[in-house]
């Protein structure tokens, strides 16, 4: 059974939409994120999810899955909810998600996707995109072997199961906020989670647009 098919199935037993449930599985990556952070002894931590970040220009929103403020860095999740075998190279538009031989869908590049939310937050908040540190992570049964990416300190693929060793090494990283400008920032960046329905219902709509 395709993905998209299973997730009809599961439409007529829950009463749930396909684009509800798709949201609640990522909402349940997002929850064992906040929970595996959670068990490390970061000192003034912050988390925030589903932030929602305006364009320069007009009415839209990019929609940030996971911001985590901690160790003098902000580190910007992009989570994937994906069980399969994932194949990509860094500098392709598309990724490929391979269930079986049969079952192949094509998915856009989340590092790309990740520059795209990091710039549009880096013009938001008026300062340089390169402070930021991207962390793309797939669920723990996704096999990442085939993604291709050179890795880097701002910069890191990964799955679930291998985000508390990759936070762990972050605490002797370099330090690239304050504790005072860290705090600033997540004043700033706090009420874009608290964005309006309208607001959230305008941001799908603009995402279906582009597909």
């Amino acid at each position: 059974m395709s993905k998209s098919n299973a997730l009809d199935v599961l439409s007529v037993v829950t009463g749930k939409t396909s684009q509800q449930l798709k949201g609640n599985a990522k909402e349940f990556q997002l929850d064992l994120l906040t929970r595996l952070i959670s068990t490390l002894t970061i000192s003034n931590a912050r988390v925030l999810r589903n932030v929602y970040v305006p364009y320069a220009k007009g009415t839209k929103t990019t929609e940030i899955d996971m911001i985590l403020i901690s160790n003098g860095n902000v580190y910007v999740f992009e989570v994937k909810n994906y069980s399969c075998t994932v194949v990509g190279n860094q500098k392709d538009k598309d990724w490929k998600t391979i269930y079986t031989k049969e079952k192949t869908y094509s998915m856009y590049n989340p590092i790309m996707q990740n520059v795209g939310h990091i710039s549009t937050l880096a013009s938001y908040l008026g300062i340089s995109k390169d402070r930021f540190k991207s962390v793309i992570v797939f669920s723990e049964d996704a096999d990442i072997k085939k993604v291709k990416y050179t890795k880097t300190d701002s910069l890191n693929v990964l799955t679930m199961n291998n985000v508390v060793a990759y936070l762990i090494k972050q605490k002797f990283a370099k330090k690239n906020f304050s504790d005072d400008e860290l705090k600033l920032l997540y004043t700033k960046m706090k009420p874009l989670t608290r964005v309006s329905k309208a607001t959230k219902e305008q941001h799908i709509k603009d995402v279906k647009s582009k597909k």
